[in-house]
C-alpha cells in the first residue's frame, strides 16, 4: 500500500502540511470545483517515506493535552470603540496580538486579498495586523506562511498564529520537532469553511449587475446593522449592496467544505492555547456588558494562553463562571450534517454555474438554514424498519 496521503483520498481539511513536509516535492495542493484544496500525489516522485501520513493531523488519532483547572472563560470588550467596530466581535484578536507585537513578535492571521481570496499573511506592525481583522467565512490558504512561522521561531521571535482549529493543529503538527515555547496558537470557533469558488463567483455576479468593480466586501456588516446582524455588504464605486445570500447558502451548509461535517476538533477541549469567537448570549447573562457593538468570547485553555491573556491592558473582561450558556455548544461540539441535496447542488453548479444554481436552490437553502434537515422519506422508512427488526430480535 502507498504510504502517502492518497490513502485518505477526500478526507482532508486542505491545510497543505503534506505538501510542505514532503522532501521530494511529490505532493501539490489542487483546487476542486468548489475552490477547496486537496492533495495530489505524483507517484513517480513519491518514495513512500510516510512523512505526509505521519504529519496529517486531520486523519491521525488527534491527542489533546487537557490541562488541570482549565479552561477559563471570559467575555471581553476592547476599550476602543473604533477597534470593536472594525472587528467581528469584541476585539479579542487585536488585544491578544498587540501583546505579541509589543514583544517585537510576528502575527499570522487571515487576510482577504482583493476582497476575493482568503490567505494567511505575516504581520509585524499594527497596520499590517489590522488587515487580518474581521471574520472571513471562506477557507483561508495557509501554505504561504508555514515555513515562515518555522523560521521566525528558529530566530527566537514570538509568534502568534490565529486560524481554524484544523489549521492550528496543522501548524502544531508541522512544528512538533522544534522549540515552540514562544508560539501562541489561537483557534477560532468555526462552524465550517465556505467555498472560495462560490464567494468569487458571487462577487463576479454582483459586479456584472452593478456594472462596476468591487472595491470592498464585508461578510457581516456590524457598522451599519449591529453585531447581531448577518448581512454581507459589497461596495462599488458609486453604490453598495446589502444582502444575505451568502449567509443563506452558508447556514444551509450547501457551500461548506464537505470534510467539515466530520471535524475531529469539535470539542470543548481545544487544540489552541486560546480560543476566541462571538460571545452570543451575553445580553441575557450580563446585559450591562452588552451594547451591540460586539463582545468576544475568550476561552483560555492552558498556562501559555493564560500568561498572554494576563498581559492584555487594552480591554475589559469578565470571568464567566456559569459559562455553559455562552459556549456556542453547536459550533464547539456538534458536527453538522450534509444536506440531502449537497452533491446534487454541486453537480448542478459545475454544469450550470452560479446564477442558475441560485435560482434553482435558493428556496431549498432557505428552508434548511440553521437546522438539521430531516432524512428523505425512503431513508426514514428504512430506519424505522431496522428499529422494528432490532426490537423483535431482542425479544
Amino acid at each position: 500500500m502507498k504510504k502517502n496521503v492518497f490513502v485518505f483520498k477526500n478526507h482532508c481539511c486542505g491545510c497543505g502540511i503534506c505538501e510542505a513536509i514532503c522532501p521530494h516535492n511529490a505532493i501539490i495542493m489542487q483546487n476542486n470545483i468548489q475552490g477547496f484544496k486537496y492533495p495530489k500525489v505524483n507517484n513517480n516522485k513519491c518514495v513512500n517515506c510516510g512523512l505526509c501520513v505521519e504529519h496529517c493531523h486531520f486523519n491521525s488519532s488527534n491527542s489533546f493535552d487537557v490541562t488541570d483547572n482549565y479552561p477559563y472563560v471570559f467575555a471581553l470588550k476592547h476599550k476602543s470603540i473604533d477597534v470593536r467596530l472594525n472587528s467581528r466581535s469584541g476585539g479579542a484578536f487585536t488585544a491578544l496580538t498587540d501583546v505579541v507585537l509589543n514583544k517585537k513578535g510576528a502575527i499570522y492571521g487571515c487576510e482577504l486579498i482583493d476582497n476575493r481570496t482568503a490567505i494567511h499573511t505575516r504581520a509585524v506592525t499594527q497596520l499590517e495586523r489590522n488587515n487580518q481583522r474581521e471574520s472571513k467565512y471562506i477557507q483561508s490558504d495557509i501554505s504561504g506562511v508555514i515555513n515562515s512561522i518555522k523560521q521566525d521561531l528558529l530566530s527566537g521571535k514570538y509568534v502568534l498564529f490565529s486560524g481554524t482549529a484544523c489549521q492550528v493543529a496543522a501548524i502544531k503538527s508541522y512544528l512538533k520537532n522544534i522549540d515552540t515555547n514562544k508560539l501562541i496558537l489561537v483557534d477560532i470557533i468555526c462552524h465550517g469553511v465556505g467555498s472560495p469558488r462560490f464567494w468569487s463567483d458571487y462577487l463576479d455576479y454582483l459586479s456584472h449587475k452593478a456594472n462596476s468593480n468591487v472595491i470592498g466586501a464585508v461578510f457581516r456588516n456590524k457598522k451599519d446593522f449591529g453585531w447581531n446582524s448577518h448581512i454581507e455588504t459589497i461596495y462599488f464605486n458609486d453604490k453598495k449592496y446589502d444582502l444575505d445570500l451568502f449567509k443563506i447558502m452558508y447556514t444551509s451548509h450547501l457551500i461548506i467544505r464537505s470534510d467539515c461535517s466530520d471535524c475531529p476538533y469539535k470539542r470543548i477541549n481545544r487544540v489552541g492555547d486560546i480560543t476566541i469567537g462571538d460571545c452570543w448570549g451575553i445580553s441575557d447573562i450580563l446585559p450591562e456588558f452588552f451594547d451591540n457593538k460586539g463582545v468576544s468570547l475568550v476561552i483560555v485553555n492552558d498556562k501559555k494562553g493564560q500568561n498572554l491573556f494576563n498581559e492584555i491592558s487594552c480591554a475589559d473582561s469578565i470571568a464567566i463562571n456559569n459559562s455553559s450558556s455562552l459556549l456556542q455548544q453547536s459550533a464547539l461540539n456538534v458536527n453538522w450534517k450534509k444536506p440531502n441535496k449537497y452533491s446534487k447542488f454541486w453537480r448542478f453548479y459545475k454544469k450550470h454555474g452560479f446564477e442558475q444554481s441560485i435560482k434553482k436552490y435558493d428556496e431549498y437553502a432557505k428552508s434548511i438554514m440553521f437546522s438539521e434537515e430531516p432524512l428523505p422519506l425512503i431513508k426514514r422508512g428504512l430506519n424505522k424498519c431496522i428499529k422494528l427488526l432490532k426490537k423483535k430480535t431482542k425479544k
